[in-house]
């Protein structure tokens, strides 16, 4: 009788153990894996776009997107200001088909207009190039996916045409996007983002933007769009006031202005320019007569008075040389000054007046009356003025 316990005790504790090594519906799945040597085939750029400020979906040139017509350009309006900087922000899904973990680094290069830069060196040739860093989040509710979703909803994203069709979410019509979505979830894309501060010292125009992707085997895929730098006209003066002084009738009287920029404006002292958008620039100016009138000789109306402008001192090669550079100009019309001030540059101007009657009796008398100033675009070449990129200041006035 001992031995028979004994028996059915062991054979319990194998039937046991055999049930549990044992799943109740065994699945069997082939496997397989191929070693890649020497090359690969190159990562796949899925999509890529640009923003602006701290969204994914900031477009400052175009707030409400419709120009979304052409997904390959986005349009950049730069901050009015000295030297001002904008947030430009470069976003790229990316996925390499050796997995994830096989890519290396991310990149967007930026390169000059073809055309509306006056250096022919750099027509064409790269500017900068910023290094992309991937966004850390996968998942349904994931940042990565949040972004892509806000900058497609605005029309802001460029996919690439490799990019293969997939219904997401389920029930849904195959679609390009909805391959990102779901690649962005499972995480075998990444979303990657970079950014640049282009500044009113660059000129605008439409620069080539290229998403540059590079694996562990160097192979590297790319897409590319279009950058709108959206031009900004626009200048700042120094002065409130211009003070002819004490003249003599028939006299030419010049009043000098000066290359040093006093902030805020402060009264008559000596005129200066400064260019704060990221367009090449030309003066407009004009005043009033100042209450002096004009004469008739012979049915034909003359001023008593009639002024003389011009931007820096005649030096520069743009137009003339000393005194030949000045614009004369009546009352009452606006004229456009012929030098282009450069892009971050600051200029003096001289401004001059002439009258040529007196139209009260006896002597000293006062005259007063208003200027107006303005600025217009120009394409340029630029001559004038002396340029001072980020990182430098024009003279400032010594407080007395």
């Amino acid at each position: 009788m001992k031995s028979t316990k004994a028996f059915l005790a062991i054979s319990l504790a194998v039937i046991l153990a055999v049930s549990f090594a044992i799943p109740a519906f065994p699945v069997v799945a082939d496997t397989g894996v191929t070693i890649q040597s020497g090359g690969s085939s190159p990562p796949l750029v899925k999509c890529m776009w640009e923003s602006t400020g701290s969204t994914p979906s900031e477009e400052s040139g175009d707030p409400s997107h419709s120009s979304y017509t052409d997904p390959l350009l986005i349009q950049v309006a730069p901050n009015p200001g000295f030297q001002a900087k904008t947030t430009v922000n470069f976003w790229a899904v990316v996925m390499d088909p050796a997995g994830i973990g096989n890519l290396g680094n991310i990149y967007a290069d930026v390169y000059y207009p073809t055309s509306g830069i006056t250096d022919p060196g750099a027509n064409g040739a790269l500017k900068f190039e910023v290094q992309l860093i991937q966004i850390i989040a996968n998942g349904p509710s994931s940042t990565a996916l949040s972004d892509f979703n806000a900058a497609n909803a605005a029309h802001l994203v460029e996919i690439n045409a490799s990019t293969p069709t997939f219904a997401y979410p389920i029930g849904s019509s195959a679609t390009q996007i909805g391959d990102i979505q779901e690649e962005l979830i499972q995480g075998t894309a990444n979303l990657y983002e970079g950014t640049y501060y282009f500044d009113n010292c660059e000129l605008a125009g439409n620069y080539p933007v290229v998403v540059n992707a590079v694996n562990k085997q160097n192979m590297h895929g790319t897409l590319g769009d279009t950058l709108q730098w959206l031009p900004l006209t626009s200048a700042a003066f120094d002065f409130d006031a211009v003070n002819y002084g004490q003249v003599a009738l028939g006299v030419d009287k010049q009043i000098n202005g000066d290359y040093t920029w006093n902030t805020p404006a402060t009264g008559a002292n000596p005129a200066t320019i400064e260019n704060t958008g990221n367009t090449y620039l030309q003066m407009a100016v004009s005043q009033n007569d100042m209450g002096l009138g004009s004469t008739q000789v012979n049915g034909v109306t003359t001023w008593n008075v009639y002024y003389d402008a011009r931007m820096g001192d005649g030096s520069s090669g743009g137009f003339g040389y000393g005194y030949s550079s000045i614009m004369t100009y009546q009352p009452n019309v606006t004229v456009t000054l012929p030098q282009v001030l450069k892009l971050c540059a600051v200029d003096k101007i001289d401004f001059s007046v002439t009258v040529v009657k007196d139209p009260s009796t006896g002597t000293n008398h006062s005259y007063s009356g208003t200027m107006t100033l303005g600025v217009v675009y120009s394409a340029g070449p630029a001559f004038e003025g002396t340029e001072y990129m980020i990182g430098t200041s024009p003279p400032a006035a010594i407080a007395p």
